[in-house]
């Protein structure tokens, strides 16, 4: 019992250091982001500036590049300096994606509507959307107890599932039609 409270205990202290990284991490790329839209904002302020001094340079009928450049590459600055940490946004996001793997349990699939599924599922047993993973084939159907359900496929899912792990077809519909089929 000991150890296995000390895997528990293991999991959880994994976990939350994985959850800790991960909101240092979101923050980081915050940071990053406001500092892109500063910088956006500063870049449409000199192309605002770079259209006047063009436009009155114009009235006077004395353009002059030279009057020009250097906001020109106040410019093309600011736009490589957002390119960079457009990448650097990038790299934390991919950096994320790590981390979040190092929370969600291995044991499970995460289905894009949130729910957490049994690793072998290749489809939700909640919206009975594809999961990605190949189902396993071992299950026994003859092996359910009352916790589970036995799909037409064959496969063991447990009690209160939508869908069926292997196939992706509803259990509520299978289950009202084998209990109108015995009566």
């Amino acid at each position: 019992m000991a150890g296995f409270l000390n895997k528990v205990v293991t999991g959880i202290n994994k976990s939350a250091s994985a959850v800790n990284e991960s909101s240092k991490l979101l923050v980081e790329k915050g940071k990053l982001n406001i500092q892109v839209q500063n910088l956006e904002k500063e870049k449409n302020t000199m192309i605002t500036e770079l259209g006047k001094a063009v436009l009155d340079l114009y009235k006077k009928d004395m353009i002059k590049l030279d009057d020009c450049i250097g906001i020109v590459n106040n410019i093309i600055t600011i736009e490589e300096n957002m390119l960079d940490l457009k990448k650097q946004i990038e790299a934390i996001g991919e950096e994320m994606a790590g981390v979040k793997k190092d929370i969600i349990p291995s044991v499970s699939e995460v289905c894009s509507c949130g729910h957490v599924n049994k690793t072998d599922a290749k489809f939700c047993v909640k919206c009975g959307k594809p999961v990605g993973k190949k189902p396993n084939t071992s299950n026994n159907p003859n092996n359910a107890s009352a916790n589970e359900i036995i799909c037409s496929c064959g496969q063991v899912n447990t009690k209160g599932a939508n869908f069926c792990i292997k196939c992706g077809k509803a259990l509520e519909q299978q289950n009202e039609n084998e209990t109108a089929e015995q009566q």
